[in-house]
C-alpha cells in the first residue's frame, strides 16, 4: 500500500541567549525535515545579546522572528502565529529532535484524519546515549493531564487542533504547558502514540525546568499554584474535571510549602495557604499514581 504524503511541518521555538546549544538543536531539526521534505523551523527571539541570532539565521531553513517576550510561551505564541505549516512540533534551543520524529508523527497523522496529535516517548538527561527513556502508558486522560509530565515537545500537533485551544496562557508561567493538555483533554481531541522516543530532553544548569536546582524547582512549583488556583476558580458545576482540578490545586500547596521549606532563602515568596485537610490524601494518591510518568497520549 502507497503511503500518504506527510503535510508541511512547522518546527516552533523560543530562545534567549541560547547560544551554548542552539546550533545542535537546529541541525536535529534539519535532519528531522529532511526525512519529511517539506518543513520550517520559526525561531521566536526574546532579545539575545550572544551569538543565538547569528546562528539560527546560519540555517536556511529557519525564520527568525526577532523581538522581545516575557518568556518561552510567549515565544511559542508568536512562532505558532507565523507557522505556515499544517503540522507542528516544538522544540527547545537546548533539546534535540530525535531523527526519525517528524517521519513517524506525520505518517500517523495523515493515516488517521481523526487523529489531532500524536506523542512519542521522550528521553531525558545530559547526553542522548545515556538518558533516560520515559514511556506513555496509555491515552491521555483529565488526571493525566494535570498530574503526568506533559511533555509537550514529544508531542506533534494538527496546528488548527492547536489553534482551536487558543494560545499558550502566559499568565500561568511554566505550567502553560500543562494547561493545554488539561485544554486538549476538555475539548475531547484524540490523539495516538509511536512506540519510540521523539524527542530528547538536555538537564543542565541553565534549563528552566530541569536543571535539578532548587530554584529550578520553586520556579515549577510556582507556576503549578497559579495554575491549580485558575483551574479551580474557573470550575462552576461540580464534575470529575472539578475534582481533579481541587486535588491537583492542594498538591500544588503542598509541593510549594515543601519546596520553599527546602530551598530556604531562595524559595522566599507569597506565603500560601495550605489545602483542605480533606483533599490531601487524593491529592497525594494522584500524585503517586504519576509521579514520573508521561501524561498519556
Amino acid at each position: 500500500m502507497r503511503s500518504l504524503p506527510i503535510p508541511k511541518f512547522s518546527i516552533v521555538m523560543a530562545s534567549l541567549n541560547a547560544q551554548n546549544h542552539i546550533e545542535e538543536a537546529l541541525v536535529s531539526a534539519g535532519e528531522a525535515g529532511a526525512r519529511v521534505g517539506s518543513f520550517e523551523v520559526i525561531l521566536a527571539d526574546g532579545g539575545s545579546t550572544d551569538q543565538t541570532l547569528q546562528i539560527g539565521a546560519s540555517f536556511p531553513f529557519v525564520r527568525v522572528l526577532d523581538g522581545t517576550d516575557s518568556g518561552v510561551y510567549e515565544g511559542f505564541n508568536r512562532a505558532l502565529n507565523a507557522a505556515s505549516g499544517e503540522l507542528v512540533g516544538f522544540l527547545n534551543a537546548d533539546d534535540i529532535l530525535l531523527p526519525a520524529s517528524l517521519h513517524l508523527a506525520g505518517a500517523q497523522l495523515s493515516a488517521n484524519p481523526r487523529s489531532a496529535m500524536v506523542s512519542g516517548d521522550v528521553l531525558s538527561g545530559q547526553q542522548p546515549d545515556t538518558a533516560a527513556r520515559l514511556r506513555h502508558s496509555g491515552p491521555l486522560s483529565n488526571e493525566g493531564a494535570l498530574f503526568g509530565i506533559p511533555a509537550i515537545n514529544g508531542r506533534f500537533f494538527r496546528l488548527a487542533a492547536l489553534r482551536s485551544l487558543g494560545p499558550f496562557d502566559e499568565t500561568v508561567g511554566l505550567a502553560a504547558d500543562r494547561l493545554m493538555m488539561v485544554q486538549f483533554v476538555k475539548a475531547d481531541l484524540k490523539g495516538s502514540h509511536v512506540d519510540q522516543p521523539a524527542y530528547f530532553y538536555r538537564s543542565h544548569a541553565g534549563s528552566l525546568t530541569i536543571a535539578g536546582s532548587a530554584d529550578s524547582h520553586i520556579r515549577v512549583y510556582e507556576a503549578e499554584v497559579a495554575l491549580g488556583r485558575r483551574l479551580v476558580s474557573q470550575s462552576a458545576a461540580r464534575s470529575a474535571f472539578n475534582a481533579g482540578y481541587d486535588r491537583y490545586h492542594a498538591l500544588s500547596l503542598i509541593r510549594h510549602r515543601f519546596g520553599r521549606f527546602r530551598s530556604g532563602p531562595s524559595g522566599a515568596g507569597t506565603r500560601e495557604p495550605l489545602p483542605r485537610p480533606g483533599l490531601v490524601p487524593g491529592a497525594l494518591l494522584s500524585w503517586l499514581r504519576w509521579r514520573g510518568r508521561l501524561s498519556g497520549y
